[in-house]
């Protein structure tokens, strides 16, 4: 999947797609600077852990466990689960 297409961008197009056909597996292969959306809530450790005033072993520790339990490897894998989940981060 192209992240950048000219009239359906990338992520609204996966949406689509997992909800018209859920077996259908999509791949992002690339994602640009201008994609930062997509990974905005992705921060790095330290910037969490200076976000919620906790010491980054501690994240690391959390954020282990979170993947561990799902299963994931990393935290692209977690941004492709809660997009299949249809986990919506604002609610």
């Amino acid at each position: 999947m192209d992240l950048s297409m000219p009239e359906l961008e990338g992520i609204a197009a996966t949406k689509l797609i997992a909800a018209e056909m859920p077996s259908v597996k999509v791949v992002i292969l690339t994602a640009s600077e201008s994609d930062a959306t997509l990974f905005e809530g992705v921060v790095s450790n330290r910037k969490l852990a200076k976000r919620l005033d906790l010491s980054e072993n501690t994240v690391k520790f959390h954020v282990r466990n979170i993947l561990d339990k799902l299963r994931l490897h990393n935290r692209a894998e977690a941004v492709g689960y809660a997009l299949r989940k249809r986990i919506d981060p604002t609610t």
